[in-house]
């Protein structure tokens, strides 16, 4: 676990994750087909970040084993080959001492939507959820916001410092990380996956 502030320089202040040969990741708002605390997912080439009031939770799983996974029946006369093993690595990014009641603006929505028929308890279905392409907490610090958004292969996110506001105020805790190393201006989450 490790507990960081953005104070000093202000380029700490976004974080990229890159998703190779990906589609803009969509954020799917909840309409009761998540727990109660998700607000938003997004998902990228067989991985999910969820969206909470003061926090981000990615679910990552292993691209090598996915392609193993996809390719292994891909010959008819072959004799169906074992399930491949797939590993998965979860880690939580908590915003600390942020505004629990944050507010979301969304942008871009799409044109369709999604419907979830999850289980056997219809009111944990969701109906007409719709996709945006960004997610803004609105005041998750006192004059701070956080923008998330895709950018071609990336999710990013930027915090939106309004004059009078203090950087000093967030401050991120990573909770299931192997490890996170700072080294020349950037930020290295470490997990059990490639």
């Amino acid at each position: 676990m490790t507990l960081l502030s953005a104070t000093g320089n202000r380029n700490v202040c976004a974080q990229q994750v890159k998703v190779p040969h990906a589609q803009p990741i969509k954020f799917i708002e909840n309409k009761s087909q998540w727990p109660e605390q998700v607000h938003f997912k997004g998902e990228f080439q067989g991985n999910s970040v969820y969206l909470e009031p003061t926090a981000f939770t990615f679910d990552l799983v292993d691209s090598r084993d996915l392609m193993e996974a996809r390719h292994a029946h891909l010959s008819p006369n072959e004799p169906t080959p074992p399930v491949p093993e797939i590993h998965r690595h979860a880690y939580r990014m908590q915003f600390i001492d942020a505004n629990e009641q944050v507010q979301f603006a969304t942008g871009n929505k799409s044109k369709e939507y999604y419907s979830y028929l999850l289980g056997n308890d219809p009111s944990k279905w969701g109906h007409q959820a719709y996709a945006y392409n960004d997610v803004t907490y609105q005041s998750l610090y006192q004059g701070i916001d956080i923008k998330v958004y895709t950018s071609g292969e990336n999710m990013k996110y930027d915090f939106i410092v309004k004059p009078g506001a203090k950087v000093e105020d967030i401050q991120i805790q990573y909770d299931g990380l192997i490890e996170v190393i700072a080294a020349d201006g950037n930020l290295y989450l470490v997990t059990s996956i490639d």
